[in-house]
Parts: structure tokens; sequence; C-alpha cells
């Protein structure tokens, strides 16, 4: 067994050189190179929360999100000319007959609430944001809440939602931070407050995690 002390959460890379392989007696012995490394995750610890309001974001759905406009309800919101794209089953055709013209029904689109978190990791409060994240999500999940975790990978730009059911899913998003964001460097952050705030200037309510406190709600202003 191995003995590892260490008072840090995050991820621990060990590196490999040699490998030693000997019998019972330690008669015989072989040395052999051997290069592979280990990671090792290590879990913050669960702080104790302040007393929070926590509001859910409003915020489009995920197909919304590939449309551009939002989930259909059965809400029909208007009758217009047939454009490149719609479905033909919402052409109505009584109505397209009487006009002779294709109309189709529109619907009203939906908006889904559900807690967003925000973590804008930097190196300088590495330790306290993974803290409140971990105990965050601790809490939503005793209080049987499914979760959202957006996540930006610093070498492209894109963005990861990962959904949070369970404790599992929750060890799983603070691996994903532990890898992406484990190399940063004093004063650099994740910038994942920087892309949303550009891809939906109309959302409210996320719950944003930066420079070791929690914040909540945060209302990101059209610009």
């Amino acid at each position: 067994m191995l003995p590892l002390d260490t008072s840090q959460a995050g991820l621990i890379r060990i590196r490999f050189s040699t490998l030693s392989v000997t019998d019972f007696l330690h008669v015989c012995t072989f040395t052999l190179p051997f290069k592979d490394y280990a990671e090792i995750p290590v879990l913050p610890v669960e702080r104790e929360l302040p007393l929070l309001r926590l509001s859910k974001a409003v915020v489009e759905t995920e197909d919304s999100v590939q449309s551009g406009e939002g989930e259909l309800t059965t809400d029909l919101k208007q009758i217009r000319e047939y454009r490149v794209g719609d479905r033909l089953r919402d052409i109505h055709w009584k109505q397209s007959a009487k006009a002779e013209e294709i109309l189709v029904k529109e619907y009203e689109r939906s908006k889904e609430l559900y807690y967003l978190i925000l973590p804008e990791m930097e190196r300088d409060f590495f330790k306290d944001d993974l803290e409140n994240i971990y105990a965050l999500g601790k809490y939503l999940i005793r209080q049987k809440e499914t979760f959202r975790v957006a996540l930006t990978d610093p070498d492209n730009g894109s963005v990861e939602i990962c959904v949070v059911t369970a404790e599992e899913e929750l060890l799983t998003v603070l691996y994903k931070i532990y890898s992406m964001y484990g190399s940063l460097k004093s004063g650099e952050s994740s910038k994942t407050y920087d892309w949303f705030e550009k891809q939906y200037p109309d959302m409210y309510g996320v719950i944003r995690i930066r420079k070791g406190v929690i914040v909540t709600p945060i209302i990101i202003e059209q610009y």
C-alpha cells in the first residue's frame, strides 16, 4: 500500500519509471523500465453551506438550444404561411384549402426551470470553489433535485452541460473539473460565465460559484 497524505483536493498524478519483480524470499529480483502513470482523485471537504435562497435558472431547453427557439408546447400561437423547415404535421389543411396557400400552426415555446451551476474556477480559489461545488451538489442531491453543471473546455472553449441526479454523477463532474482546470495558472479562470453571458443574454437565476463564494441569483442582463 502506498501511503498518501494530502490536505488539498484535486487530481494527484503519480508517474512510474521502473517496475521491480521479486520472489517471496527476494532471491531473484528484476527491475524493468515501466513508463506509466496513475491518477488519484481526492475529494474536497463537504463544508457547511451558509443559508442560501437558491433560484432555478430560466433558460431554454436542450432542444431549444439547438433550434434557438425553445421546445414546442400545445398552446397555439398563430396560423401563418409555410416556411422552409416547418413540420408537415403542423400544416393546417382546412385553412390552407380556403386560403389556397399552405398555412401552418405555430405553437408557443416553453422554457424549463432547473438549477444550473456555473463554476468559474480560478487557481487562487480552487480549493474553496471545489468545496462549494461539492457541498452544494450534495445538498441538492439530498433534496432529490436534478441540477446541471456547466464546464468550459479551456483548450477549445466548448461548453459541456453535465446533468447530475446522484452522487456518482457529481463525482464524475468533480473529476472533469480536476482534469480541465487543475493546471490553471494564477489569475486564469474557466471563463464559463463569459460564455453563457454571450450565448444567453436573457437567462437569469443561475448559481454562480466564483472566488470561493456561492453567488445566487445572478441576473444576466441583455446587452
